[in-house]
């Protein structure tokens, strides 16, 4: 399972700490023409704490699951910014800064099927924030914002009801007009022709 947490070269920088590590630990013998223990130098040592700090140390803990929950406990409570400046500055500063990649990608999941189904009762008062917190991400993460809409917008709308359908894509489209590139072609002519019939009434 990939967690995101560290890159290639982090990776292999700790993997060869954790080498090292056994190397001094155990003790081992490092074969040469002497058998003498392994003594890392002074050098070397000194490049394996820089690596853990780099990549490990220096770092705040990354939010998981119960970020998730604790984000929208905060965009349901009164207090909840209803600003989208102000929003994302209350998202950035207490979420973002230490989020994980996959804590976005499901914040970004839930948001919309918040906004297209609109099956959550507690959050149906709370639509302009929702959106106001999507346009946050996209505005913080916008390469993960474009791939988890392209790939999730066209699944969830394809199963909703015509009026439905028509209300929560126009919201979404008002918000941010890329979402009808997201569309697949049946969905976007199905669309036009509510619309059609929306505006001939």
């Amino acid at each position: 399972m990939i967690l995101s947490f560290l890159s290639d070269y982090e990776h292999d920088d700790l993997l060869h700490l954790q080498q090292d590590r056994h190397l001094c630990a155990h003790p081992a013998l490092v074969v040469t023409e002497e058998q003498i223990l392994f003594q890392p130098i002074p050098e070397l040592v000194r490049v394996h704490i820089v690596h853990a700090v780099k990549h490990l140390l220096q770092h705040p803990p990354t939010q998981g699951k119960k970020a998730l929950d604790r984000i929208m406990d905060d965009i349901n409570k009164d207090s909840f910014p209803n600003d989208c400046e102000d929003i994302h500055t209350f998202l950035h500063t207490k979420y973002f800064s230490s989020a994980k990649e996959s804590l976005i990608r499901n914040f970004i999941i839930v948001l919309l099927k918040i906004i297209l189904k609109d099956d959550v009762p507690e959050f149906s008062a709370k639509k302009p924030e929702i959106l106001c917190a999507l346009m946050a991400i996209a505005k913080d993460f916008d390469e993960l914002y474009q791939y988890t809409m392209s790939e999730q917008l066209p699944k969830i709308a394809e199963s909703l009801e015509d009026q439905q359908f028509y209300s929560s894509i126009f919201s979404l489209l008002k918000t941010d007009d890329r979402c009808w590139s997201w569309l697949n072609e049946p969905e976007k002519i199905r669309f036009n022709l509510l619309k059609y019939l929306i505006n001939k009434e």
